[in-house]
């Protein structure tokens, strides 16, 4: 990660992500929502504790949709398809899948029915209205509590840039929103790379990376690069 980039390299960004967390791995687990996919987990599992069966414990409830996302079928669009037409087709294979999952863990019929077709609607609402990502739904919400806090916040000691600096840190620590903290230091990064910010976080988005993880490796980079830069300036 040494070699600094040139004006006329475009680093491809999914290599790049891929670069930065083996480089930060230790530092992966220090963080709420590594990976974008675990906060839709999240959303099923709460769904699933206001269906389940009665006599089923919270920790039985989530090691049964632990067990679903890992075989691959919590993925929005693709439960989203199976209701394209109008009702949801129960019959197709995932389904079922994700069916007989939920009996070996004690689902009843009524249940698990209830489950499956809650999962996909609401994997159809996001996919309407959010691509398909948590994620974009937070961020969109997280972005205008940001504005409330710097359009209703005045602060006399501090500038603006600050502040909201100060405020974005908060809502990712207190919220787990997933902000960019730093878009200056992104503008620099993507500058150099040849790229756009845009296309930084729709690349962080597209590997369901946490992007307020993404954006402390970024800063962790360019530090980085600032102080190879400097030794080689001293040799």
């Amino acid at each position: 990660m040494g070699k600094k980039s040139t004006e006329k390299e475009k680093i491809d960004l999914e290599s790049l992500f891929i670069e930065l967390l083996q480089q930060f791995d230790a530092s992966i687990e220090g963080y709420l929502w590594p990976w974008e996919e675990a906060r839709l987990y999240e959303l099923v599992y709460c769904l699933a504790l206001q269906i389940k069966p009665s006599d089923m414990s919270n920790d039985e409830v989530q090691r049964v949709i632990a067990s679903i996302g890992d075989l691959g079928l919590l993925s929005p669009k693709a439960l989203a398809e199976l209701s394209a037409a109008g009702d949801i087709d129960l019959s197709h294979p995932d389904l079922q899948l994700m069916k007989e999952v939920l009996v070996r863990f004690g689902w009843g019929p009524e249940e698990t029915s209830a489950l499956i077709v809650t999962i996909c609607e609401v994997a159809k609402g996001f996919v309407a209205h959010h691509e398909g990502k948590v994620q974009l739904f937070l961020r969109k919400y997280g972005q205008k509590m940001l504005e409330e806090l710097i359009s209703t916040i005045s602060l006399s000691k501090m500038d603006q840039k600050d502040a909201k600096m100060a405020f974005s840190q908060w809502l990712q620590n207190a919220a787990g929103m997933p902000l960019v903290l730093s878009s200056e230091d992104l503008d620099e990064l993507c500058s150099g790379l040849e790229t756009t910010s845009v296309e930084f976080i729709d690349a962080a988005d597209g590997l369901n990376l946490n992007l307020t993880m993404v954006d402390d490796f970024v800063f962790s980079f360019l530090e980085m690069e600032q102080q190879f830069s400097e030794a080689e300036e001293i040799e």
